[in-house]
């Protein structure tokens, strides 16, 4: 979502929030600023999701027995990752963004750089 389409949102809450003072009887002050509230958070919660579910590739070797062996301890892990080759046909891993805290803690226990 573009930053218009984010503040047309937005305006959209707190117009709902001043409708809602209308019909409710709260005082317009309170309910326009949390519907514009609300509609941010509703765009940033559904963003967030799908985020989660995009997918990120991560290089740091050139030694593919080092990645299959991460991607092992990944998978034990309940990470569902997959050992690729990158654009330099590098070996990757490619996994979730929402499991990127399980990687990281994978990645630390092995005493290797996290990805960021």
């Amino acid at each position: 979502m573009g930053w218009a389409a984010l503040a047309g949102f937005c305006v959209f809450g707190a117009a709902a929030g001043l409708a809602i003072a209308r019909f409710t009887g709260i005082p317009g002050w309170f309910t326009t600023p949390v519907g514009s509230v609300t509609a941010f958070t509703a765009v940033l919660a559904a963003d967030r999701g799908r985020w989660a579910n995009m997918h990120t590739i991560y290089t740091w070797t050139d030694n593919l027995v080092e990645v299959e062996r991460i991607a092992t301890v990944l998978q034990r892990a309940g990470v569902n990752v997959l050992v690729v080759a990158n654009v330099a046909d590098r070996p990757a891993l490619d996994y979730r963004n929402g499991d990127r805290r399980l990687v990281g803690r994978a990645f630390r226990d092995a005493g290797l750089p996290p990805p960021s």
